[in-house]
C-alpha cells in the first residue's frame, strides 16, 4: 500500500496526478506526488460501523449521496459539468456546512 509523503511542496501546491501526457506542454510534469511503500497494513470490513468515523475523528466519513444522474448521463461532459458538478458542490456545501 502506498501513502502520500509529508511534503514541504504539498504546503505551497497540491498534490496531483495528470492523467493524459504532457510531453509537449513546456514546464508540465505529469505528478508531483511522492510517496513511500508500506506493509503489513491491516485492512477491516467497516459495515454497519459507517458512523463511527467521521471527519472530525477519523479525516473522512461515509456520506449518502443520491444523485439525479444516471449511468448513461456521464456520456456528456457538458451535462457533467453544467449539472453534476453543481449538484455534487450543493450537496458538500451542506455536508460540510459550508454556506
Amino acid at each position: 500500500m502506498y501513502y502520500l509523503e509529508p511534503s514541504e511542496l504539498y504546503a505551497s501546491e497540491k498534490p496531483y496526478f495528470v492523467s493524459f501526457p504532457v510531453d509537449g506542454i513546456e514546464g508540465a510534469t505529469q505528478s508531483n506526488i511522492k510517496q513511500s511503500q508500506h506493509s503489513n497494513i491491516n485492512v477491516s470490513d467497516i459495515r454497519g460501523h459507517e458512523e463511527d468515523f467521521t471527519l472530525d475523528n477519523t479525516g473522512f466519513e461515509f456520506s449518502r449521496f443520491d444523485s439525479k444522474f444516471t449511468y448513461a448521463d456521464f456520456d456528456n461532459f457538458d451535462s457533467i459539468k453544467d449539472a453534476y458538478f453543481e449538484e455534487v458542490a450543493t450537496f458538500l456545501r451542506t455536508r460540510l456546512r459550508a454556506g
